[in-house]
């Protein structure tokens, strides 16, 4: 056995490189401006990113291609320079050149800020001041202290504060004098970081290193942050009242908790990070020298990174501290929820950890594995030999009743009562060491069946069986069923007013309240899938694992809260659930997640939508307000977006083309809506975006008007009109004449016709016989060479009674209802025979249909029949069911021909699985009769095959329903 500690978590991180159209790597600032746009300044120059597109803006007279220091001032306008002293601003979609000060900037990057309408720029000639509406601006030079060096300007009381030799110095309007009294010691400042967050005020100065001062009692004190020692700071944020530091070793977060700076976290270790947004959807952009840029989309979601190794399979609370974990490869360990250490050992047998439970009042912990069982005593730290509970696929526990199910079998597991285990409360987790003991308790057999999931409800309790749902109090066991079939359940757990919840394949999310009420949660009221796994009691919510994300529901409020991949989730694999009083930890197939559930659900804004082109007969346009097209320019394209990272995520687009129309929403993903040929008329095109939680944008709006063409106008109607008749008058006298000559023909091929269908439907008739005489010898035979004699003489003498019956019916195109009946009966029973008893068949007839003379075509049910065996139900394991019912409608005889097959279309694959393929005689031969025995019927037989499916369109069966109206003049006796 061997333990590791092992203790590390980070935010979840989307890493934005060239893969992903990252234009660069080497980012040097990062800005959200007031439309929901990031703006990116990096080595190769600006970009804008609208969530999925890198727009790069540049000028004609701009030198080099990197750019700075981006600002957005008050009316919107996005600032940036560059190192050859030229000053930008983008407005309009457009870049525009502000001011060149190459010959006061000597090559070195100028510093600069917005402040009320002026651009204020550090340069070696001084500061450089310029109202944003004049055409020039004019230098203030600091007389008082001999230096060029100008640098680190901030803001503080609404003065503007700058850096001259050393020294903090204040500009006001057009003097500049002492700024704040900060004593560097004589030191050489190259950086200076200013930031008040709640009146608590700290600053930033980098010589050789970093040194961090607090303003208190009236003094700058330094501060000793033991975590940024030898650390180069580049940049002090405040981000939700808490302390961001951008350094060359990453990002260190910092609280004030009352008057002190405490660590919170620290990350991104190995990156030079220059600077960190948070956007208004709550993600936060970190900007890093080297590596592009890195999303977190939920700064409370964490991955413990130590345990990305290790596939864990199940997870165990303990209490609010401790939670059990196994792994695939026979380990065992927790995690320290209080320092978030791991510790991890190796089982006895290292084969798959299947289920772990911590049974409170004995203070033990049952482990279930492939190959083996144990009891853990926490307290005397010894792991004892239980193998009564190998393999376990659920196990539960209440009093001194341990359910344990596996593969096969559900059993009841008497514990005794004076356990020879310790039942002090335990407050440590510390290794065990291995015991040969063996435990060995008496049990009951439940049922033979493999069983998934379990739960107790007081001296009841539930479990799931690969048949079904079953509850059992006392000596009393009842199948739970919903809406008449079987449960099939994933997970199992009790509320605290003793509901059970039961999350399942295909049938969304059950409560079952007492009296065994079942009310359904389904994608129709909230949830993300029908397809649902683990599930997990928090207080009045329970935590639910969907294929498409992780949800939570409020039992108060009857309302879902989700959480997506764009929330911060890097997979839907969820293995596991578990909570504490703060967090809960999920274990996945990509690692294991730790969530603040106060925090982590995200509130997103709707971005605002915006048109962003318009193309008329797939030529763009430029966009207006008012659209007046002709009426051969009626293909309009109109296409939109929104800002936001990972938008298509959770927003979604709605449009309608009249101001009363109902809303129509897009796909997800789709952000245009064409129409290829608008009629002629006045329209008011509108679209708006719409978020998760159904809350929706303003809309933006196109009035479009379409003239109508000349042919629409009412003097051509007239015309129209005219011709019309005329040439009405013509064609009824040409047809006549045509009619009369055709007359005679139709009459003497009306004969021949007839006399031809007869004969071809008594060829058909005679190969369909035979086709079933070669299927039903064959069954014999295979009878004979398995050697079950009685069978194959059962079966021949089936056999030979059918073919008598067949040989009677041959003569007649048509035959008595129950003549068929009979044969249909008996050919029914042979199939019975061959395939073991394993198929159930019913024939439902109403009572009245076998008193009336009514004639049906010879044979022609069996084929439909014989078709649903062979290709339904022939492929079904087990529980092949098949029915036939005759009724009366009208003056129609329905057969309804029902199984539970696999389906046609896995039918088919299973043909194609075949070498030699082999198309149904009996299908295509009734196809080409009943069209040939069309061609004599007034009233036409219609034949119509349904393909039956769930509601996640997986196959149930076909269904055949032939409907043969009443036609005595089509009968030959």
């Amino acid at each position: 056995m061997f333990v590791v500690q092992i203790w590390a978590q980070d935010p979840v991180t989307i890493h934005l490189t060239d893969k992903e159209g990252l234009p660069d790597y080497e980012i040097y600032d990062v800005l959200e401006d007031s439309n929901g746009y990031i703006w990116i300044a990096a080595n190769k120059g600006l970009f804008r990113y609208d969530g999925k597109v890198y727009t790069l803006f540049s000028h004609p007279q701009k030198r080099g291609l990197s750019v700075f220091g981006l600002l957005q001032d008050s009316k919107g306008r996005i600032w940036c320079n560059n190192i050859s002293g030229q000053f930008f601003y983008i407005y309009n979609e457009k870049m525009s050149l502000f001011v060149d000060l190459k010959d006061q900037i000597n090559g070195k990057l100028s510093e600069f800020k917005i402040l009320h309408n002026e651009l204020i720029a550090l340069t070696e000639n001084g500061i450089y001041k310029q109202s944003i509406d004049a055409k020039s601006g004019n230098f203030f030079k600091d007389e008082e202290v001999a230096s060029v060096y100008y640098h680190s300007p901030f803001f503080f009381n609404n003065q503007f504060y700058f850096i001259h030799a050393n020294n903090v110095r204040k500009l006001n309007d057009t003097k500049i004098s002492d700024g704040l009294p900060i004593n560097f010691q004589g030191k050489a400042i190259n950086k200076f970081c200013y930031l008040n967050v709640n009146g608590k005020i700290l600053c930033v100065y980098n010589d050789v290193s970093s040194h961090v001062l607090e303003y208190k009692n009236n003094k700058y004190l330094s501060v000793n942050l033991k975590e940024l020692t030898d650390k180069n700071i580049n940049k002090l944020l405040n981000i939700d009242n808490e302390i961001w530091i951008c350094t060359a070793s990453g990002v260190y977060i910092y609280q004030i908790i009352k008057d002190d700076l405490v660590f919170k976290r620290s990350f991104l270790e190995n990156e030079v990070v220059t600077n960190v947004l948070k956007d208004k959807n709550q993600n936060y952009w970190i900007a890093t020298l080297q590596n592009g840029i890195f999303v977190i989309p939920n700064i409370n979601i964490l991955k413990l990174n130590d345990l990305n190794d290790l596939k864990i399979t199940d997870l165990e609370r303990i209490n609010s501290q401790f939670i059990l974990f196994g792994t695939f490869d026979g380990k065992l360990g927790w995690i320290d929820t209080h320092n978030f250490k791991t510790q991890l050992f190796e089982l006895p047998s290292n084969s798959k950890v299947t289920k772990l439970l911590f049974d409170e009042v004995r203070n033990v912990v049952y482990v279930s594995q492939d190959k083996a069982g144990h009891v853990w005593d926490l307290k005397k730290r010894k792991l004892y030999n239980f193998s009564q509970i190998f393999a376990a696929k659920t196990l539960s526990i209440q009093k001194n009743n341990l359910l344990y199910g596996t593969y096969n079998n559900a059993q009841m597991i008497n514990l005794p009562t004076n356990h020879n285990l310790s039942s002090e409360k335990i407050h440590q987790l510390s290794k065990p060491s291995y015991s040969s003991t063996n435990i060995q308790y008496a049990f009951q057999d439940l049922r033979k069946k493999r069983s998934y999931t379990s739960a107790f409800n007081d001296d009841s309790f539930y479990m799931g069986y690969v048949d079904g749902l079953f509850k059992q109090e006392k000596a009393n066991l009842t199948e739970i069923k919903f809406q008449n079939h079987s449960i099939f359940s994933v997970d199992l757990v009790i509320d605290y007013d003793k509901n059970a919840w039961i999350s399942t394949f295909e049938d969304g999310l059950l409560k079952i309240e007492k009296g065994n009420k079942i009310q359904n949660y389904s994608i129709k009221n909230g949830l993300l899938s029908n397809y649902l796994g683990k599930l997990k009691v928090d207080q009045d919510k329970i935590w639910i694992a969907t294929d498409n994300g992780l949800q939570l529901f409020d039992m108060q409020t009857q309302k879902f809260q989700n959480l997506l991949k764009s929330d911060g989730l890097e997979t839907y694999d969820f293995v596991d659930i578990e909570i504490t009083n703060e967090n809960v930890i999920i274990a996945s197939k990509k690692g294991v997640y730790l969530l603040d559930k106060k925090y982590c659900f995200k509130e997103y804004k709707t971005p605002d939508v915006f048109i962003t082109s318009v193309e008329v007969n797939n030529e763009k346009i430029a966009n207006k307000k008012k659209l007046v097209l002709d009426y051969d320019s009626n293909s309009l394209k109109i296409a939109f977006n929104v800002t936001g990272f990972q938008k298509e995520a959770f927003i979604n687009y709605q449009y309608r083309l009249h101001s009363n129309d109902n809303w129509q929403t897009l796909d997800n993903g789709l952000n245009f809506v064409k129409y290829n040929s608008l009629p002629s008329g006045d329209y008011s095109f509108e679209v708006r975006a719409i978020n998760k939680n159904s809350v929706a944008s303003k809309s933006q709006t196109i009035s479009i008007e379409i003239n109508s063409p000349f042919w629409q106008k009412w003097w051509f109607y007239l015309v129209l009109s005219l011709i019309t008749v005329a040439i009405s008058w013509f064609l009824f006298y040409y047809n006549s004449l045509k009619k009369q000559q055709k007359q005679e023909q139709i009459v003497k091929q009306a004969k021949s016709e007839r006399e031809l269908l007869f004969s071809q439907l008594e060829n058909l008739r005679s190969q369909m016989n035979p086709h079933f005489i070669f299927n039903a010898l064959n069954s014999i035979q295979e009878y004979i060479m398995s050697n079950e004699k009685d069978m194959a003489s059962t079966y021949l003498v089936k056999f030979s009674r059918l073919i008598r019956l067949y040989l009677n019916q041959s003569r007649n195109q048509e035959v008595l209802l129950k003549d068929e009946v009979e044969a249909l009966k008996l050919y029914l029973e042979l199939e019975k025979d061959r395939f073991e008893d394993t198929l159930n068949y019913s024939i439902d007839i109403e009572s009245n249909l076998l008193h009336k003379t009514i004639f049906v075509p010879s044979l022609f049910i069996q084929p439909y029949v014989e078709n649903a065996i062979k290709h339904g139900l022939l492929h079904k394991v087990n529980d092949r069911k098949l029915s036939v019912q005759f009724k009366q409608s009208d003056a129609k005889l329905i057969c309804i021909i029902d199984d539970n097959g696999v389906g046609r279309k896995e039918a088919e694959n299973y043909k194609k699985g075949r070498v030699e393929q082999h198309n149904s005689f009996a299908t295509t031969a009734n196809q080409k009769r009943v069209v040939l025995l069309n061609r004599m019927r007034k009233n036409k037989i219609s034949v119509a095959i349904i393909d039956k499916v769930n509601s996640n369109n997986e196959a149930l069966g076909t269904q055949v329903i032939i409907e043969i109206p009443f036609d005595n003049e089509s009968s030959n006796h």
